[in-house]
């Protein structure tokens, strides 16, 4: 699943791993050749268990409404992988779990990854109408748990 990948795929807890695997469907469900960032917030929003997935719900974002913000592309043969951006993103994510002293990459963290300064799926969440600024404050509160 997470050949290509230039991050730490071992790092990743069962739930996030969960989460890449959902935002490859929906990719494959819109046509993408790439997973994209706002299809692993969509992943986390879907994976239901983790806290994110729950301060992504309380903050009014669904997987489906997440979803619903990237364009279906016309149908092609095969299965997403993953881009530079979401090599990068993962990265990050470690890099996250790191700053909170643990070996391993969460829900949280990855999460955190997407709404870092300038990542694209920032645009996403406010144009959904959640509170940013709450929103990463709240998730940096769960991840340091």
């Amino acid at each position: 699943m997470f050949e290509g990948m230039s991050a730490c795929p071992e790092r990743l807890t069962d739930r996030p791993k969960k989460a890449l695997e959902l935002a490859r469907r929906f990719a494959a469900d819109r046509n993408h050749v790439l997973v994209t960032p706002t299809m692993v917030l969509a992943g986390v929003a879907a994976e239901g268990e983790c806290l994110a997935a729950q301060a992504l719900a309380d903050a009014g974002l669904d997987a489906a409404a997440i979803v619903e913000t990237t364009v279906k592309l016309p149908a092609w043969n095969g299965l997403p992988g993953w881009g530079p951006s979401m090599c990068r993103m993962l990265g990050d994510a470690d890099r996250i779990g790191d700053s909170f002293g643990v070996r391993y990459t969460n829900c949280e963290h990855l999460t955190l990854a997407l709404l870092s300064e300038g990542a694209p799926t920032t645009f996403t969440v406010v144009s959904l109408g959640a509170d940013l600024p709450a929103l990463r404050a709240e998730m940096n509160e769960l991840a340091s748990r």
